[in-house]
């Protein structure tokens, strides 16, 4: 443990206590696990073991708190993540067959460099103070498949919606509806996500896409929920109507917008999308007993195989 009060009131370097001994093998190697953990300092240096990508959780959760950490990777399901560690000069050895091991002289020079590095408290109070303001921006769009990726085939697309819904009930006080739009309706949204709601304000609307901006409270760990609706079916962006249509892909992508934060080398922004098929009536049912036929003889076909 590191005696930070001891070192304030010295004005000496923090002290470095170890509460509990490091275990070290033969040849000085640390095995990931025989560690069990320790915490130093009031501003926390934690070394942390995480299977799989948790660790990738843990960094950012920990931070939110002004805790620097020392990620170590854990068996050959994260060596890829193995060079993460590296940034703090600790060694670590192993490939995807041997669980991977630490270095324990390194592993304790490291701690001792993190707990008296005044440039790593300094990193990780700006890190904690832009995390209790830190905001959002999540786009959600719908788009067809372009093997040019460009505008001019899902424009063509949105032409024949608006060509086949002039007549209809979609414009309202001579504007138009987009073709998805943010719903204002509390009553789709659930009790618990009521707090993450107060916290969202659409920021821009257009035909294909929406952004909302939004707050995320460190603590809570709340999900902000954006909810939507379709102003669409999948027939209307083609000439014939049939019961399939063409399907749009449904993309979401929630990015950083504090400029505080980007300072930082991680990544900024996450991609989630799906493919989506929007129909009514009797054709979704008849989609619906097609896909089932088509699963059920493809299914006889591999007990045949």
């Amino acid at each position: 443990m590191v005696d930070w009060q001891r070192g304030l009131a010295t004005n000496l370097q923090p002290a470095v206590l170890i509460v509990d001994p490091l275990l070290s093998p033969a040849h000085d190697i640390l095995n990931d696990s025989s560690w069990k953990y320790a915490i130093l300092g009031l501003c926390s240096v934690t070394p942390s073991l995480f299977p799989g990508e948790a660790w990738l959780a843990a960094f950012w959760k920990y931070p939110w708190c002004g805790i620097p950490q020392v990620i170590l990777a854990q068996w050959y399901d994260t060596y890829d993540y193995a060079s993460t560690a590296e940034y703090l000069s600790i060694g670590v050895y192993g490939n995807e067959l041997v669980a991977l091991m630490v270095d324990a002289n390194k592993f304790g020079k490291t701690l001792i460099m993190a707990a008296g590095d005044e440039s790593l408290r300094e990193r990780l109070e700006l890190w904690a103070n832009c995390a209790k303001h830190r905001k959002y921006r999540t786009v959600i769009r719908s788009s067809f498949e372009d093997g040019q990726q460009g505008r001019v085939g899902p424009m063509m697309h949105w032409n024949l919606w608006k060509d086949a819904h002039e007549s209809k009930d979609y414009y309202e006080c001579r504007r138009q509806l987009p073709g998805l739009n943010y719903v204002e309706d509390t009553q789709v949204i659930e009790d618990g996500d009521e707090r993450a709601r107060a916290n969202l304000d659409t920021e821009n609307a257009y035909i294909d896409q929406f952004s909302d901006l939004w707050r995320r409270d460190p603590v809570v760990r709340q999900t902000a929920v954006s909810p939507m609706r379709f102003n669409f079916f999948s027939t209307d962006f083609g000439h014939f109507g049939g019961t399939e249509g063409v399907s749009s892909r449904f993309c979401a992508m929630t990015e950083f917008t504090s400029a505080d934060l980007r300072q930082f080398a991680l990544k900024k922004f996450k991609i989630r999308f799906s493919e989506v098929g929007v129909l009514q009536g009797r054709c979704a049912e008849r989609r619906l007993s097609t896909d089932v036929l088509h699963v059920n003889k493809t299914v006889v076909k591999l007990k045949q195989q």
